[in-house]
């Protein structure tokens, strides 16, 4: 892969899992590394393993509960006042199986997996401008999922309301759908820049993502083939570093182009997802 020496990226979630690994093997490449995440204790050993690994890095933690649209402020606020350029932005944290609604209201899965990941990407996408060039293109990664597939229809009055299912697997899909739709608009709104953008499904991965399902659903994981996170972040890997631009905008899988649903490719879907998310997160402009 190519070398990432001196390159900063962002990561969210990155204390455990697929996020905790692509960290790893970034810092590997030469990568500082700012890790964005709920846990400080967590976020910090992970601090410490990556500085044993590659001495010469430069890593920090940043908090960040995207629950929360307030923190995410904040987090951009703080990695912002560092006067860092920022070359790749990974939206990698998530949540599966809970239950409720965020600070401001909106069904959980949604808020934290897509709401909170567009304000963050949206506060921070003049820093990955300023620091992109058309030989070195900086790039947005948004950990989608397969799971955008049990997303059959679209309820824009239940993404502002608490969980309604038992299982929660149409919120999550939702969710991941939202990230898919998120990556489609924004690839249109980075026209003529020289920033790219990716949607990833890496793949059904033993992680803590699994820890809020029933007890029952958890065991079939345990004897169901899913991958390691260190496979899990194959596709993260790749398109941080080698994925060519040509794939601007799209849905990869196992490093390669998938198709998503209908819905995934929904142009008109994916503009009123954008707008009602500005709307949403107070944003006042029309476009990136």
């Amino acid at each position: 892969m190519t070398s990432l020496q001196n390159k900063n990226i962002l990561i969210t979630g990155a204390s455990s899992g697929i996020g905790k690994e692509t960290a790893i093997e970034l810092a590997k490449m030469g990568a500082n590394v700012i890790l964005a995440g709920r846990s400080s204790a967590k976020h910090e050993s992970v601090i410490s393993e990556l500085q044993v690994i590659a001495p010469q890095g430069k890593f920090k933690y940043i908090p960040l509960e995207l629950e929360d649209l307030n923190s995410v402020r904040e987090c951009a606020r703080q990695f912002l006042d560092l006067n860092l350029p920022l070359h790749i932005l990974i939206n990698n944290a998530g949540v599966y199986g809970q239950k409720g609604a965020t600070k401001q209201g909106f069904e959980v899965h949604f808020g934290v997996n897509h709401l909170g990941h567009f304000l963050l990407t949206l506060l921070l996408l003049d820093s990955l401008k300023a620091s992109a060039s058309a030989s070195t293109p900086s790039r947005i990664l948004n950990l989608a999922s397969g799971a955008h597939r049990y997303a059959t229809k679209w309820d824009w009055k239940a993404l502002q309301k608490p969980t309604k299912t038992m299982t929660t697997m149409i919120e999550y899909g939702i969710s991941k759908l939202s990230n898919i739709l998120f990556t489609l608009e924004l690839a249109e709104q980075l026209k003529n820049t020289h920033v790219l953008c990716f949607a990833i499904h890496p793949g059904i991965v033993k992680t803590d993502i699994w820890r809020h399902l029933p007890g029952a659903v958890q065991s079939f994981m345990n004897i169901t083939p899913i991958l390691s996170p260190y496979e899990g972040a194959r596709t993260t890997l790749y398109c941080a570093t080698d994925c060519p631009a040509s794939e601007h905008g799209q849905f990869l899988t196992n490093c390669k182009r998938e198709t998503p649903t209908a819905l995934g490719q929904d142009h008109k879907l994916a503009k009123e997802l954008w707008q009602r998310s500005l709307e949403w997160t107070g944003l006042n402009t029309t476009s990136a």
